[in-house]
């Protein structure tokens, strides 16, 4: 299980390999976990990490269906309160990605609940950066900031820096779209070496993406189309088709402002062409098509990008990029 882990970032399916053995090795104790409560949880943490597995690697009916049978390990455990905290946790994240959110967020409201109890400082910093995001998912990006920074402040950075790094960029993401891009550029400065030291190649691109961002939110055009256009390029080379188009609409507003109409219509007819290629789902390219004909009629806006973006959004996942959320 702890392989299993280890994998996450390197090798999605051996990650899921690993993860069967484990419950394969678990399962050999067969009737035996029947009467040996302690049995009975190994199987339940080896059926959770598997299920947490196929979540990541993006198998969630596979992973819905582990999480049943480790719960189901679990009634005839120790009923020790921080596996079932646990279980609920992994639960939680596979309901976020299947966009259940308020589930998710129940779940969450119980796992804390324990950790408080239990007097998990840890666990509870874990579950409320997890509540924060799930909240970012729904758009409650007030309620994220304020989940996220209480989070931050009781997590242990030296025993789960990759999760720090997360819960940052998380928190600096909302303050962008919540209207506080200075201090969403202090927080980014004064975590730039986290970023660099624990994220993995994509989110090192993404946070390119972000620092887009925070110059374009506080008046440094130059440097904004710079980082755009630099992670416009990577995000296409990696085929993430929905982050390609958002950082479009950055780059498109950012052109608008500077009254370069062409270049915008160009750079939504690539946009386009990508979604085509890709066979994108219909209802994302329609979006840009009407953003399209507004080009061309020279009624395109702020407002329009806006929601052109918030659309997409909403169709993609989540206000802040998906390999950066997941718990």
């Amino acid at each position: 299980m702890e392989r299993c882990r280890a994998l996450r970032a390197s090798d999605l399916e051996m990650m899921v390999l690993t993860a069967e053995l484990a419950v394969s090795l678990a399962d050999r104790l067969g009737a035996v976990a029947v009467d040996d409560p302690a049995a009975a949880d190994l199987q339940a943490r080896a059926w959770a990490e598997l299920g947490n597995a196929r979540r990541v690697a993006d198998d969630f009916a596979g992973a819905e269906s582990a999480l049943t049978r480790a719960m189901e390990n679990a009634g005839h455990g120790s009923g020790d309160p921080l596996l079932l905290a646990r279980l609920m946790d992994l639960t939680a994240s596979l309901y976020k990605d299947q966009r259940r959110f308020d589930e998710a967020r129940r779940l969450l409201d119980l796992v804390y609940a324990i950790y408080e109890r239990e007097g998990d400082t840890n666990g509870t910093a874990r579950t409320l950066i997890s509540m924060g995001i799930s909240v970012g998912y729904a758009f409650e990006i007030e309620e994220s900031i304020h989940l996220l920074t209480r989070g931050i402040a009781l997590l242990d950075g030296t025993r789960d820096p990759k999760l720090m790094t997360i819960a940052i960029h998380n928190l600096i993401w909302c303050l962008v779209e919540y209207g506080r891009p200075a201090q969403a550029h202090q927080i980014f400065l004064q975590s730039k070496v986290l970023f660099i030291r624990y994220a993995g190649p994509l989110e090192i691109v993404k946070s390119t993406w972000l620092e887009g961002r925070i110059a374009a939110g506080i008046g440094d055009d130059a440097r904004a189309e710079l980082k755009f256009l630099e992670a416009r390029a990577r995000l296409d080379e990696a085929h993430l088709s929905y982050e390609v188009a958002l950082v479009s609409l950055d780059l498109a507003a950012l052109w608008l402002k500077a009254g370069r109409t062409a270049e915008i219509r160009e750079l939504i007819d690539q946009t386009i062409a990508i979604f085509k290629t890709r066979k994108i789902r219909r209802e994302a390219l329609g979006m840009l098509l009407v953003l399209r004909d507004a080009l061309r009629q020279e009624r395109a806006t702020a407002e329009l990008l806006r929601t052109v973006a918030s659309d997409l959004l909403r169709l993609e996942e989540s206000p802040v990029p998906k390999s950066m959320a997941r718990s």
